[in-house]
């Protein structure tokens, strides 16, 4: 059974140089990035909702890669998901070129939760999941965890449950 309501949503983004597009990329569209030799995974949903928008893109095996060519120049932007790449740049690169990142959003994407029809519990499993979000969210626990993940504990509201927009 799919939950009725996305569990989150992922707000797939492009991260970019600050030094080399110092105004930004000017995202309204995944078509925009035509402009630009954008930096995929293979594999990801990102490769089809790019080739659709009929964008050419730079595929990598991997997420280190991908954030490597972006450092390096070689792709103008890495398209992933703001929270992959929040922390691959942590992880891959030099702490004192973290901060010369930034993103904007490409699409959203929603992230389901599905609960076995088959299995005995299934529908209970479902409602006890649905009447727990609803109170962290009720309750403001669920803005606190997100703010745990986001520099400065500013979210990026794109991730949000659309009611908490």
């Amino acid at each position: 059974m799919l939950n009725p309501e996305p569990f989150i949503f992922a707000d797939v983004v492009a991260f970019y140089s600050t030094q080399r597009f110092k105004q930004g990329l000017g995202l309204k569209a995944p078509s925009d990035l035509k402009s630009f030799n954008p930096g995929v995974i293979r594999g990801t949903g990102s490769v089809a909702v790019l080739t659709n928008a009929g964008v050419t893109m730079d595929v990598s095996d991997n997420l280190e890669f991908l954030i490597k060519k972006l450092d390096l120049a070689r792709v103008d932007s890495a398209v992933v998901a703001d929270q992959t790449g929040l922390d691959a740049l942590k992880t891959f690169l030099p702490p004192n070129r973290v901060s010369q990142y930034s993103f904007e959003s490409v699409y959203s994407s929603p992230i389901d939760l599905i609960f076995s029809s088959t299995h005995k519990d299934g529908t209970q499993l479902q409602a006890l999941f649905q009447e727990g979000m609803a109170k962290i969210k009720t309750d403001g626990t669920y803005l606190s965890i997100l703010r745990k993940y986001y520099p400065g504990s500013v979210i990026n509201r794109k991730v949000l449950h659309k009611d908490m927009r």
